[in-house]
């Protein structure tokens, strides 16, 4: 009896340690990958189904947004609204814009502005770029 309760027990451990030798031999999954200002004008390599964060300061209080430029070759498809984190907690204190972007295949060169939307004539406060290439 005693034999048989030992077996059930190495059977069980045995299972769980294939299990996560198995999880360690797959590929990792999609990671996210975060390029600031420090990254202006470099270059970001991605896997497929990586998630491009681009963070830089902002302040939309001011009527002020980052935009693209141009749309997007298939590279990179947007993931939803840009977010908003204010550095302090106060009306219209300013702090970080974070876009987000999903890798998909090929290449792009991913430009923003800093500017008024509605401020056409005006030529933007800053831009960002980076060229992304997508394995």
């Amino acid at each position: 009896m005693r034999a048989r309760c030992f077996c059930g027990w190495l059977a069980a451990a045995c299972l769980t340690a294939a299990a996560g030798i198995l999880a360690g031999c797959s590929s990792p999954g999609p990671r996210s990958v975060i390029v600031t200002a420090a990254n202006a004008n470099s270059t970001v390599q991605l896997n497929a189904g990586d998630v491009l964060l681009v963070q830089l300061d902002g302040n939309p209080s001011t009527g002020y947004t980052w935009e693209r430029v141009e749309p997007l070759a298939g590279a990179l498809q947007p993931l939803g609204e840009p977010e908003f984190a204010p550095a302090k907690n106060l009306p219209g204190a300013p702090g970080r814009i974070t876009l987000r972007y999903l890798a998909a295949s090929g290449s792009a060169r991913l430009e923003l502005v800093y500017h008024r939307p509605w401020e056409t004539d005006t030529p933007p406060v800053a831009t960002f770029s980076v060229v992304v290439l997508v394995k």
